[in-house]
């Protein structure tokens, strides 16, 4: 990973390949969805890119875990793309768990009209 000094949870790092991230044992999600679902996630991201960056923890090795956004990571991986942004976090591990949950608690399920017709 390129970076420029250390880096709060606002500001986007250097472009980083999705395959070296690490997935997070601590994610509360125990599936990233059916294959047609990530199919979709994938065609998506491919059109447009991801417009919310997945959150990373630096780990001692220097490698980075997910903190949230293994969704994302998995469809641009899916997708093909070979680097993606991060957002690089000062958190500890012990709240890895609690940014994840806060993330997917904040998702609501868009029904398909929605899906077709965003709002303005």
């Amino acid at each position: 990973m390129k970076k420029e000094g250390r880096r709060g949870c606002h500001e986007p790092a250097s472009r980083v390949d999705p395959k070296t991230l690490v997935p997070n044992p601590n994610n509360p999600r125990s599936s990233i969805g059916s294959l047609e679902e990530l199919r979709k996630l994938a065609l998506n991201i491919r059109a447009i890119g991801i417009l919310h960056p997945p959150a990373v923890r630096e780990l001692e090795d220097g490698r980075l875990v997910i903190v949230a956004g293994h969704r994302r990571t998995e469809g641009a991986i899916y997708g093909g793309l070979t680097e993606i942004d991060v957002y690089v976090g000062d958190q500890s591990e012990d709240l890895d768990a609690l940014a994840a949950v806060s993330e997917n608690f904040v998702r609501l399920d868009m029904t398909e009209p929605e899906q077709r017709h965003p709002p303005a």
